[in-house]
C-alpha cells in the first residue's frame, strides 16, 4: 500500500523558449519514482522528450498513477535522430501499466501524438480509462489519430471534453471534423460530453445536433452537455436553429432520461480575462461556479461606473454578453429537471 504521507500530485513544468532547453531526460525522475509511492497525478507542461518511449517509462514509474495530464509536449524534432530511433529497437515498459483513469492532452505542434495513442491501446490496464480531454493545437490533421482511438475506448468513457486553442487558423476541415464527431457515438456510457468551438468552423452544431438526433439515442446516460464558445464570433457560431435543434434532442425523456444540465461557457473579450493567475491552485475547474462568482465580484481595473465616459462598465458588458446567450437558450429555462448555466470561460481552454 502507498505510504499515506507520499505526495500524490507532481507537476513539472518546462521553460518557454527553445525546445532543446525542455527536454527531459527520464533518469533523474525515474530516480526519485520509488520515492512516491502514492502518486496518483502527473503534469507534464511544455516539457519535451528525445524519444516517445521515455514518456512511457516515466508513466510507469508510477504504479498507482490514475490522472495524466499532457500539455505542450513535444518529442525532439531532429530527422537524423528520429531516423535512428526508428532503426533500433524500441524499448518501451515491458511491465504492468498504471490503472489510467483519467487522460488529459494537449500535444505539442511536433510529431508523435498518433503513435503515443496507439501505444497506450496495448496495455491492458488502460481499460481502466473514464475520463478523455483532449485540447487541439492549431496543427492541422491534429485530430485524425482519435476518430480510430475514441472507438477502441469509447464504452469506456464517462466524460469526454474536445476543444481548441487556436485563433488564427481552422483546425478542423469539415469532412474530417464529421469524422471524429461520428466517432462520439461509441461512448454509450457517456455522462458529460463538453464541446469547444473553434473559431472558422460552421458546421459543427450541424453535426453535433445530427449525432443527438439518431433514432438510437447515442448517449442514453448523458447528464450535463458543455458548449464553450468564443464570444467574439457572436451566436452565428453555433447557428440560429441550432438552440432548438438542440432542445427538441435532450429534453425528451424518453431518449436521454438523465439529462439534467446544459452549461454554455462563454469565451471572454480580452479586456475582460483577468485575474486568470488569480485562481487559487486546488480550485477546480476555471469555470466552476466558485470561480466564477470570485470573478462576477472581482474589480477589472479601469474606470469605476459612475466614471466611465461610454456609460457601460465591463460588469455591464460582462453582464449583457451572459443575458445574450441565456436568452439564445431559452429553450432550456424553466424545463422541469434540467438547469441552464450561462458562465465565462478564461484563458485556456485547456483543462
Amino acid at each position: 500500500m502507498p505510504h499515506e504521507s507520499s505526495p500524490k500530485h507532481l507537476k513539472i513544468v518546462g521553460p518557454e523558449g527553445n525546445t532543446l532547453e525542455r527536454v527531459l531526460a527520464p533518469e533523474g525522475l525515474l530516480a526519485v519514482a520509488p520515492k512516491l509511492p502514492a502518486m496518483r497525478t502527473l503534469s507534464l507542461e511544455l516539457v519535451a522528450f528525445e524519444y516517445l518511449e521515455d514518456l512511457f517509462r516515466i508513466i510507469a514509474a508510477f504504479p498507482h498513477l490514475e490522472v495524466l495530464c499532457i500539455n505542450g509536449l513535444l518529442l525532439e524534432d531532429s530527422y537524423e535522430k528520429r531516423k535512428l530511433a526508428f532503426e533500433l529497437p524500441r524499448s518501451y515498459p515491458t511491465a504492468d501499466f498504471p490503472p489510467l483513469r483519467s487522460l488529459n492532452v494537449r500535444w505539442g505542434m511536433g510529431h508523435g501524438e498518433g503513435e503515443f495513442l496507439h501505444k497506450l491501446r496495448e496495455y491492458k490496464t488502460f481499460l481502466r480509462l473514464q475520463s478523455l480531454v483532449v485540447t487541439f493545437s492549431e496543427r492541422m490533421r491534429q485530430q485524425e489519430p482519435y476518430e480510430t482511438f475514441i472507438p477502441a475506448i469509447g464504452e469506456l468513457l464517462h466524460h469526454i471534453s474536445i476543444s481548441g486553442t487556436f485563433y488564427r487558423t481552422p483546425v478542423f476541415v469539415p469532412p474530417t471534423y464529421a469524422r471524429l464527431t461520428q466517432s462520439l457515438a461509441s461512448c454509450r456510457s457517456l455522462r458529460s460530453l463538453r464541446i469547444g468551438y473553434p473559431p472558422f468552423v460552421c458546421n459543427l452544431s450541424d453535426q453535433l445536433c445530427t449525432l443527438l438526433e439518431r433514432p438510437d439515442a447515442p448517449f442514453p446516460q448523458l447528464q450535463a452537455l458543455s458548449l464553450l464558445v468564443p464570444e467574439f464570433a457572436g451566436t452565428q457560431i453555433v447557428g440560429e436553429q441550432f438552440p432548438g435543434r438542440l432542445a427538441a434532442a435532450m429534453l425528451r425523456r424518453e431518449r436521454y432520461p438523465s439529462f439534467a444540465t446544459l452549461t454554455v461557457a462563454v469565451q471572454a473579450p480580452t479586456f475582460l480575462q483577468q485575474g486568470a493567475e488569480a485562481r487559487p491552485e486546488g480550485e477546480g475547474d476555471p469555470a466552476s461556479a466558485e470561480w466564477m462568482d470570485d470573478l462576477s465580484s472581482m474589480d477589472l481595473g479601469g474606470e469605476s461606473e459612475d466614471e466611465d465616459e461610454g456609460g457601460d462598465s465591463e460588469q455591464h458588458i460582462r453582464k449583457d454578453l451572459l443575458a445574450q446567450w441565456r436568452a439564445f437558450f431559452s429553450a432550456f429555462v424553466e424545463v422541469e429537471g434540467v438547469s441552464l448555466n450561462v458562465t465565462f470561460q478564461d484563458h485556456p481552454t485547456y483543462e
